[in-house]
């Protein structure tokens, strides 16, 4: 085996290696999800209603990937602004 040939090889194990862990993430956040699309959530902020929810992120202050939800913002009642922003909420900050 030559240097090159060592490299080459090392470089597809660390990208499968990153494959594996990423799949691993966003299976362990989804199966800890509950919330879905439609759904109205809040945090200290305010409160979305879940348009997409991405998988992946780590928590802070922990190891443990998270989901991220992403909707347009609502007003304290609930209904819709006049602005029609979108922000996202981590999962780690839902007020339950």
């Amino acid at each position: 085996m030559t240097a090159k040939e060592y490299e080459l090889k090392k470089r597809e194990l660390e990208l499968e290696f990153k494959s594996n862990v990423l799949n691993l993430n966003t299976e362990f956040a989804h199966a800890n999800n509950s919330i879905k699309q439609g759904d109205i959530i809040e945090d200290h902020i305010g409160k979305i209603r879940v348009e997409s929810i991405m998988y992946g992120c780590i928590a802070y202050g922990t190891n443990l990937p998270i989901c991220i939800y992403s909707g347009q913002t609502l007003k304290k009642d609930g209904t819709e602004t006049i602005k029609k922003e979108k922000r996202e909420i981590y999962q780690s900050n839902l007020k339950l």
